[in-house]
């Protein structure tokens, strides 16, 4: 299956959804297929900033091979 900015936009679209029916696992692969880093303030308990993997300057990791398995067949 190809992967392209539509498929990804229509996921997306459903963001709650497929986060709600994922498990644990596949949760936290989704989560970290979308933020790329996340900054913390000095008292470590309040976020500073969170960088996207989507956002202009950045490449995006691989997706992984769950997603194509459970979401997409």
């Amino acid at each position: 299956m190809n992967i392209n900015e539509e498929l990804i936009s229509e996921a997306l679209k459903d963001f709650d959804g497929l986060f709600q029916i994922a498990d644990k696992k596949t949760r936290k692969l989704l989560l970290k297929t979308i933020i790329r880093k996340i900054e913390l303030e000095n008292d470590r308990k309040t976020i500073k900033s969170i960088t996207f993997w989507f956002e202009e300057e950045n490449t995006p990791p691989p997706t992984p091979s769950i997603f194509l398995v459970k979401f997409y067949q």
